[in-house]
């Protein structure tokens, strides 16, 4: 009877124990991109690697953002702790809005850095997981050489019975780092 009792006890640790270990499935596989023909451009540098997506599009996911940011800021007490950084952030968006804006009026390409954002606590206010899921970019490696093929490896994780979430990590060929990582959703 005590042995049947410790097994007893040891079977809900382990059911119990088993609840905090996260569960990884992953899947692998490769994007082909497209032909990519835009007369505006943005140029973003990440880390391992320079992403070109149209700048129309970008402007326009930018706006949503802007406007988004601009609500906050005037829906906030100026006396509440977070307007200084909402504020700030807004500014920050808004001359990004408008360098954006004038190098499409003059057809320049935008080149922006991930470290800009990165000082900011911002992603880089495009979803580029969609652009490089749709082949809808260009993608060079730092040493200016086209890639034709991404690998994308999606992983999913679950934690308990409430909670999951799906992550996008884009590889270059030959590469063992991501140049990206995104969050697909999370529940």
């Amino acid at each position: 009877m005590k042995n049947l009792f410790q097994i007893s006890i040891l079977l809900s640790s382990i059911a119990c124990f088993g609840q905090h270990i996260v569960k990884k499935t992953t899947q692998i596989d490769t994007i082909k991109l497209q032909a990519f023909e835009e007369k505006n451009i943005i140029e973003y540098k990440i880390e391992n690697a320079i992403i070109y997506i149209s700048a129309e599009k970008y402007l326009t996911e930018l706006i949503d953002v802007h406007t988004t940011y601009k609500e906050l800021v005037y829906d906030i007490d100026k006396n509440d702790a977070r307007y200084d950084d909402k504020r700030h952030t807004y500014r920050f968006i808004d001359s990004i809005k408008s360098s954006v804006e004038n190098g499409i009026k003059k057809n320049n390409t935008i080149r922006l850095t991930h470290k800009i954002f990165e000082k900011e606590t911002l992603n880089g206010l495009a979803n580029f997981r969609v652009y490089i899921n749709k082949g809808d970019c260009v993608i060079f490696d730092l040493n200016g050489v086209r890639q034709y093929t991404v690998i994308r490896k999606t992983v999913l994780k679950t934690n308990k019975k409430d909670y999951a979430s799906e992550w996008s990590y884009f590889y270059l060929l030959k590469e063992e780092n991501p140049f990206l990582i995104a969050l697909n959703w999370i529940t």
